[in-house]
């Protein structure tokens, strides 16, 4: 084993340096020792996962497709089935890729199901069903696992502020579409309006000052 006389410490492996003071090390070296932990592979990275989400959505479409092709040429309902792979591929890889951080997770579940949803009330009749419900239940739901999480993880403000205000101000939305009409069921968005305010106002009052300079750090005011 190598030893450096300076820093007084042993150095495995083969060095010809003193990796703290560069200094010659005297000893003899040895290639074969191990100088750090092994650390085995991730067996599933989320490459691998994305994948093989990727392939289930492919798969399933063109099953669908050859299927309807054969079965009922004249009633496309793959497309229907093409469509909703797509999404659950879109909200399984936003999982996967952010499944370290929790709350930016929620938010970007949100944001994405949010438009996909009305896009399907679009082409489906427009119901308003995305708006009259399921819009002001994600946010509320959103909004309420964010704050468990955070009360249960004790996260530190600076790592979900940004994401739960984001998920707040998209909570104050329905309120605005029931004032304007643009929804004929105010129930669901009012009580997502109240759960919204009310985060808003515990956010500016217990942790006021990270929530300002969160804000004006992420949009850059």
């Amino acid at each position: 084993m190598q030893f450096c006389r300076k820093c007084g410490v042993s150095v495995n492996g083969s060095k010809k340096c003193c990796p703290l003071c560069q200094r010659k090390l005297i000893g003899t070296p040895e290639p074969t020792a191990e100088r750090y932990p092994r650390i085995p592979a991730p067996r599933f990275t989320r490459y691998f996962v994305f994948k093989i989400i990727t392939f289930a959505a492919v798969t399933i479409s063109v099953i669908s497709y050859a299927i309807n092709l054969i079965v009922t040429p004249d009633f496309k309902w793959s497309i229907i089935i093409g469509l909703a792979s797509l999404c659950l591929w879109a909200a399984s890889s936003v999982a996967i890729w952010y499944r370290r951080k929790i709350i930016k997770n929620i938010m970007w579940e949100l944001i994405l199901i949010t438009p996909m949803c009305i896009a399907w009330d679009l082409n489906t009749g427009w119901h308003r069903w995305s708006l009259d419900f399921v819009f002001p239940c994600l946010c509320a739901a959103a909004i309420t696992a964010s704050m468990i999480i955070v009360a249960v993880m004790k996260y530190r403000p600076q790592e979900y502020v940004i994401y739960l205000f984001v998920e707040v101000v998209c909570g104050i939305i329905p309120f605005i579409l029931v004032l304007t009409n643009v929804t004929t069921i105010a129930l669901p968005s009012v009580i997502c309006s109240a759960i919204s305010v009310l985060s808003l106002v515990s956010m500016f009052l217990f942790i006021g000052k990270n929530t300002g300079n969160e804000v004006k750090r992420k949009f850059h005011l």
